[in-house]
Formats: structure tokens, C-alpha cells, sequence
């Protein structure tokens, strides 16, 4: 049975075996049954695109970046540290956190060599953290964070 190399206007080829190369329509069921294999096996890496730029204000009421504040905070304070008051409070610790991390270069080697010692939950906090950050619109309140 002969095979045959397809390619979208995408630039995915695919080789295909049949008594005969396929047809247009064929073809199109073909790469759209591909592209939903690769929807439901490949989940989305990347959950902002980065042209889209994150305030101050949308971080301070995003679940992730709450959730990844308030481990940096257990992991930076001790676990035996006392509660924060609100998510709106570990919200600005994160903040403050990160832009101490990212316009300080001596603390952010300190931070690095630090993250030796934190779990693996922890490392993923702060990446997330990070990566948050790194889409974040600049800003004067931003600047005032070292």
C-alpha cells in the first residue's frame, strides 16, 4: 500500500498509507481528527499569550498567584509564621516578593540559592510567581518595590 506525506497550510506533515492519496475533504478530516488528538493529549502549556499584559489589581485576585503567594510566604516566613489577614494580604506579600526578586540583583542570587531547600511544590510556586510577574504591565507601584 502506497504511502503518503501530507502537509497543512500549518506546515504539520503527516504520512498516511491508502490504495489512493486522498481526497480535499479527506484531507481535512484527517488533520482536524490530528488536531484534536493533540488538544486532549497536549494539554496547554502557556495560559497567557504574551501579549496580554496583568495589572497590579487582576494579580491581586488571581487564585494562582494567591495560592503561589501563600506558599513563598510559609516558605519564606517558616511554617509556624502567623497567617496573613486575607488572600488580598498574600496577594501584596507575592508582590512585594517578586519585585524585590526581580530589581535586586544580590537578593535574587541569595533567593536562587535558597530555593535549594524548598519542596518541589514550592519551586512550582515560585516559578508561577515568576512567570506571573514577568506578564505583569509596568508600573510606578511596581518601581517602588525594591
Amino acid at each position: 500500500m502506497p504511502v503518503y506525506t501530507i502537509t497543512n497550510n500549518e506546515g504539520k506533515t503527516l504520512k498516511i498509507s491508502g490504495d489512493q492519496p486522498p481526497t480535499k475533504d479527506q484531507l481535512d478530516k484527517i488533520f482536524a481528527e490530528y488536531n484534536q488528538l493533540q488538544i486532549e493529549e497536549e494539554p496547554v502549556q502557556e495560559t497567557l499569550p504574551d501579549q496580554i499584559k496583568l495589572t497590579e489589581d487582576v494579580l491581586k485576585e488571581d487564585p494562582d498567584w494567591i495560592k503561589a503567594s501563600k506558599s513563598i510566604y510559609k516558605w519564606n516566613e517558616g511554617e509556624e509564621a502567623p497567617d496573613l489577614e486575607s488572600d488580598l494580604d498574600y496577594a501584596t506579600y507575592g508582590l512585594d516578593y517578586m519585585g524585590r526578586f526581580n530589581y535586586n540583583l544580590p537578593q535574587m542570587a541569595v533567593e536562587a540559592n535558597q530555593l535549594k531547600s524548598a519542596s518541589d511544590q514550592q519551586k512550582k510556586d515560585f516559578i508561577t510567581l515568576m512567570d506571573m510577574y514577568d506578564k505583569k504591565s509596568i508600573s510606578w507601584s511596581g518601581a517602588g518595590k525594591l
